[in-house]
């Protein structure tokens, strides 16, 4: 027979808390000016309801984006292996995060969420925000004889390529009716 331990468990939990909180403030303040406010702190996490729920934590567009990217072509989980843009972390740790790097990998993050997620226009235009500024820097990078063959140049420029493949993706999607666009992306969610 299994008996419901939770009320018991989270009253044995209080209690070791309050127990905790008690020797803490006891260990730094032995003056007993500093004791009472001790008591109080003890007797105020007493009266907060016994179970509270967390609320979820809230995820911006672009953070959800950047770690979806990640996800499929950096750390790539399946078979163990990294993925085959393992490159791009450092890049964007060593560039800084106004460089025109960083810009073309928010577009491509941005455009592959959108294409996977079926996010919309909202996503679409800071999709191509992010284009224009990496491709006006990655311009100015090119031109500078310093950046213009360095690695995250290299880097900016298959990024704006692939952002290139992916919007075409987008634009293929938006041209199909709606049955069209369920049958051919539940085919490629089959094949991923």
């Amino acid at each position: 027979m299994f008996r419901n331990e939770t009320k018991a468990t989270e009253r044995r939990a209080q209690r070791a808390n309050k127990k905790a909180l008690a020797q803490k403030a006891e260990k730094q303040s032995p003056s007993p000016s500093n004791t009472s406010s001790s008591f109080d702190a003890t007797s105020s996490i007493a009266k907060t309801p016994e179970s509270s729920v967390v609320a979820s934590p809230v995820f911006s567009v672009e953070e959800q984006a950047t770690c979806h990217f990640i996800s499929h072509f950096i750390l790539m989980p399946r078979g163990g292996r990294v993925g085959h843009m393992d490159f791009l972390l450092p890049l964007l740790k060593q560039e800084g995060p106004d460089s025109h790097v960083q810009h073309a990998f928010n577009a491509c993050a941005l455009t592959f969420l959108n294409n996977r997620r079926g996010l919309g226009g909202r996503i679409w235009d800071r999709a191509l925000n992010e284009y224009s500024m990496a491709l006006a820097r990655t311009n100015a990078a090119l031109q500078n004889k310093e950046t213009q063959q360095s690695d995250a140049s290299l880097a900016a420029v298959l990024l704006l390529g692939m952002f290139e493949v992916l919007r075409k993706f987008t634009s293929a999607l938006l041209m199909m009716d709606a049955n069209s666009q369920v049958e051919y992306l539940s085919k490629a969610n089959q094949r991923v």
